[in-house]
């Protein structure tokens, strides 16, 4: 963890070295920002920022997570069978007996869930065989379906604030925005060279920022699709991307090995 004004390095939570961990592959605050969730290997660790340093990581349910999402409520939403096709509901993934507290395992698909992320309280969106689709908690079947363009390759997913847009990054160089409530095409990020790897929303919803193997993160206008500004530096592909709570910094992950933030204007 670092500090966002001055860049110095507050604490080590994982050392690769130390603990035999493996690459880390996601990481994402809970709702309250109470707990940090890791996605290492195959495997879902946790950490509670909260408690002392001793002991703070715990093991989740190993069940092949390749993407994860938790909303506003808390429920985390992980990939569940071998073949990846399911999802499965749980209130705390971390608990001792959290397969014995499964609040549903649903959502079957034909083929391997690639992307997922939480819409609201009750819902998420995934991607699956080049299929975007929305489900609700209590379903077993789509809200709605949209097939993405045959040439699309998907490769990250968010959903803005209050759930109302999402945003699928293509590794062909665009950003597709589709309505969260109808699944509607909504307009197309376009100005990367190269694959984009990474989206984020600005919490406010109106700003939209994207990562990509061009060595650049872009600030696009979520209404209009217009660009805002380039953050240039980065000396290879630009793998991860995110607003500050407040919206008013931006963080950008490389893979050259390090993490910049930039000051960002409304």
């Amino acid at each position: 963890m670092w500090d966002a004004e001055t860049g110095k390095e507050q604490e080590r939570l994982v050392d690769g070295e130390k603990n035999d961990s493996r690459r880390i592959d996601q990481i994402q605050l809970s709702p309250d920002a109470s707990l940090l969730y890791l996605v290492t290997g195959e495997r879902l660790f946790i950490n509670k920022c909260s408690v002392a340093k001793e002991n703070r990581i715990f093991l989740g349910l190993g069940c092949g997570v390749k993407w994860f999402g938790v909303n506003p409520a808390g429920i985390t939403y992980l990939g569940t069978n071998d073949a990846g096709t399911a999802l499965m509901m749980v209130k705390d993934p971390f608990d001792e007996d959290a397969r014995d507290k499964l609040l549903r395992t649903s959502h079957t698909h034909s083929g391997p869930i690639d992307l997922l992320a939480g819409v609201g309280d009750s819902a998420v969106v995934t991607v699956a065989g080049g299929v975007l689709r929305r489900w609700k908690a209590d379903s077993d079947e789509p809200v709605w379906e949209q097939k993405l363009d045959e040439k699309a390759q998907p490769a990250h997913l968010s959903v803005g604030a209050g759930g109302t847009i999402v945003a699928v990054a293509d590794k062909g160089g665009g950003v597709h925005l589709f309505s969260a409530e109808t699944g509607k095409a909504a307009g197309t990020l376009s100005g990367h060279t190269g694959p984009v790897r990474a989206v984020a929303f600005n919490p406010n919803g109106k700003q939209v920022v994207t990562g990509g193997e061009d060595k650049t993160a872009r600030v696009w206008d979520a209404k209009s699709g217009k660009e805002l500004a380039q953050l240039e530096g980065h000396t290879k592909a630009v793998t991860g991307v995110g607003f500050s709570p407040g919206g008013d910094m931006i963080v950008t992950g490389c893979a050259d090995k390090t993490a910049r933030i930039w000051a960002f204007t409304k």
